[in-house]
């Protein structure tokens, strides 16, 4: 019985996360710029059949879902410090040097 208990478990909470996860995602709005990065985020893309057979619309969605996600300043911001508690000497392309300069 614990046995059974253990693999409903297992299957019940990644998919509970991701089923969260997903809901946030569809309700959160869009935005428009990122001032983290400095940059315009990527919006929602237009579906027709040739771009989606063309592997356009998979493109650029891929784009959208990766700039669009829910916490995604707070996500990055853990990584970098997660990054930076390993003594990393590069993140996401920047090298760090001393006294904090970033190249």
């Amino acid at each position: 019985m614990n046995q059974k208990k253990n693999a409903v478990f297992t299957i019940a909470f990644p998919a509970a996360v991701f089923l969260i996860f997903t809901l946030a995602d569809l309700l959160h709005g869009d935005r428009i710029f990122s001032e983290t990065e400095n940059r315009v985020l990527a919006s929602r893309p237009a579906f027709s059949s040739e771009s989606l057979f063309s592997g356009e619309y998979t493109a650029a969605l891929e784009k959208y879902l990766t700039d669009q996600f829910v916490g995604r300043d707070k996500w990055i911001r853990l990584k970098t410090e997660t990054d930076l508690l390993m003594q990393h000497q590069e993140i996401g392309g920047v090298y760090l040097s001393k006294e904090d300069y970033l190249i």
